[in-house]
């Protein structure tokens, strides 16, 4: 039988020819399961190469032909063609290529498919070092790509703490600007009233409460106040690699 020899072949070369139903899940379901039979569990057979699954396919060529039989019309539910099995063979590994190569075999008029079980069995490793090797290019790809996400999430971070600084920055630079716009007019209005009386307003009168009042409303709205150093600011500390650990 083909498969048999395919796989006395493989085995010879030291890899292993391995069948889903010899896996202990199917043993088990054998075992204990009287009904497995009628789970129609197909089997699937596979080669280990170069630690790798190796796939192949044996399947056998059907063709349609038309069905005349009325009993045969009734059990096939009215289908008015059936598939017939032809006798002809074709075996393909992983899918038919291997290294840019077609790797499918059929029974052709002048020669059967084993006339090629050598080459068949002798591709077989290559496929497991090719099933390897891309294996190990997508790994790579997966870990640059990892990489890639990893740097652009740290670069979103380092821009959103960053923005973050930079508005409470410019509120600070706005509210100093602002008291120092005060306090500016705050002089000018004493230099008016100064003008006007000739004399500083007195002490706990209304005009100098109002002084007061205006000059302190400028201190609080301005950061630049006792203790301040605007480069110490928790905002700016928190952007990812900017700020030396401490």
């Amino acid at each position: 039988m083909f498969l048999d020899a395919f796989a006395r072949g493989v085995e010879a070369l030291g890899l292993r020819f391995r069948c889903n139903l010899d896996l202990p899940e199917a043993r088990n379901s054998r075992r204990d399961n009287l009904r497995y039979h009628d789970q129609k569990m197909l089997p699937i057979c596979w080669v280990e190469a170069s630690g790798e699954k190796v796939s192949f396919v044996l399947k056998e060529k059907r063709r349609r032909q038309k069905v005349s039989d009325p009993d045969e019309l009734k059990r096939l539910w009215g289908r008015a063609w059936k598939d017939v099995p032809t006798g002809t063979l074709e075996f393909s590994i992983d899918g038919g290529w291997v290294m840019g190569r077609k790797a499918a075999w059929i029974d052709g008029k002048g020669q059967r498919i084993e006339n090629h079980l050598g080459q068949m069995v002798a591709l077989v490793p290559i496929a497991g070092e090719e099933n390897r090797q891309q294996r190990l290019r997508w790994k790579e790809e997966q870990a640059r790509q990892e990489r890639r996400s990893e740097q652009k999430a740290w670069m979103d971070t380092v821009r959103e703490k960053e923005m973050k600084a930079i508005e409470v920055l410019t509120e600070h630079a706005k509210r100093h600007l602002q008291a120092n716009e005060l306090r500016v007019f705050i002089e000018s209005a004493r230099a008016l009233y100064l003008r006007d009386h000739g004399q500083t307003p007195e002490e706990n009168s209304p005009v100098e409460l109002w002084f007061r009042w205006a000059e302190q409303h400028a201190n609080v709205i301005d950061p630049m106040g006792e203790g301040f150093r605007p480069w110490n600011g928790r905002a700016f500390r928190q952007i990812p690699g900017l700020f030396p650990e401490s």
